[in-house]
């Protein structure tokens, strides 16, 4: 679950398009592990106001795009791949984890900034978990 910084130092590939991106969650996979989850990710297709998150497993690449949110937290990283990780061993898919995932992250981190929290609302937002109040889809990439 690199972001894309961790992506370019794991990949020595510097990431700046999607091809990019995918050249380089391909050598990631060919190193090991099979499934894959870039955080934070901007390329020159990602609009100023979004990031992007893009994942990738045997049945394909997908991308998640959100709004941005402007917020500087501790511990995001590790909770989108929490998400992740429980969504992916219950649904066995990338794309649909990915979707999921990002649902409930956009909706704590905004929660967490609305409420001008510098942690992150794990229990005061914890509707986001399972009742995420805007959903985002993956798209195949």
């Amino acid at each position: 679950t690199p972001n894309q910084f961790e992506l370019e130092l794991l990949t020595d590939v510097e990431v700046r398009t999607l091809a990019d991106a995918h050249r380089a969650v391909e050598a990631l996979r060919d190193a090991g592990p099979k499934v894959v989850l870039v955080t934070s990710l901007i390329t020159n297709e990602t609009p100023a106001d979004s990031i992007d998150l893009m994942a990738a497993d045997g049945q394909g690449t997908y991308r998640v795009r959100t709004p941005k949110i402007d917020i500087n937290i501790n511990g995001a990283g590790d909770a989108i791949a929490a998400l992740f990780f429980v969504h992916y061993l219950r649904d066995g898919s990338a794309a649909s984890a990915l979707g999921k995932a990002a649902s409930s992250i956009y909706g704590l981190l905004k929660r967490t900034k609305e409420a001008g929290s510098r942690e992150i609302l794990t229990v005061a937002a914890q509707d986001e978990f399972v009742t995420p109040s805007q959903l985002f889809t993956a798209e195949a990439v």
